[in-house]
């Protein structure tokens, strides 16, 4: 049987550190091979979960990709890893990602998964800087098999401009948080009040 193989894509590890890692603890457990593509992945002790950490540099600006390398790379590793599932994050790796992949028949292009962690384009932001940002989300959006997103705004946004069809949004309350750490007994009475008295 043959073994399920994730990629989970972001920008900078931050992203993977601070949010992801339960998610590639999770697939890991279940069998799957799961390997990280992100700037400073491989710097990152936390992130040795992932069987692969692949480095590539690019940033939280669009405009990252002006090297000509960076797509045919990004197009290699996914098709060198024969992955089912490719799981891009942040609005930049995510479009990058889509682009480089679009130039691969369906039939064996991997799943592409883009979880939403807030569109750059919204409400109350600039109208050139918002325009600039829909038109990367629409352009990316036909490479995209599912669209996740996490908060109500964001699905709006993407209903009404039809980033991608409707049967292809999903609609996930948060990124999750870890209940055990947040219960009110797992802190100390003199913590709070030291940190009252702060």
């Amino acid at each position: 049987m043959k073994t399920a193989k994730l990629l989970i894509v972001s920008t900078v590890a931050r992203t993977i550190q601070c949010f992801l890692l339960p998610f590639a603890k999770h697939f890991r457990r279940l069998g799957w091979e799961v390997d990280a593509l992100a700037d400073g992945v491989s710097l990152c002790p936390e992130c040795e979960v992932f069987l692969r950490r692949m480095e590539i540099q690019w940033s939280r600006n669009p405009l990252s990709a002006r090297n000509p390398a960076t797509l045919p790379k990004v197009r290699n590793i996914v098709l060198r890893g024969r992955y089912d599932i490719v799981h891009v994050h942040t609005p930049v790796a995510a479009f990058l990602t889509r682009l480089a992949l679009s130039g691969i028949p369906r039939k064996n292009r991997p799943k592409v998964v883009y979880t939403v962690h807030g569109f750059h384009f919204h409400k109350g932001g600039h109208l050139v800087r918002n325009l600039f940002f829909l038109i990367l989300e629409k352009v990316s959006g036909v490479y995209t098999d599912y669209l996740v997103v996490i908060n109500r705004e964001d699905e709006e946004a993407a209903r009404r401009w039809r980033i991608v069809t409707e049967s292809r949004i999903r609609y996930m309350p948060g990124i999750g948080l870890d209940t055990e750490y947040y219960k009110p007994e797992t802190v100390s009475k003199d913590q709070i009040s030291r940190i009252r008295a702060e």
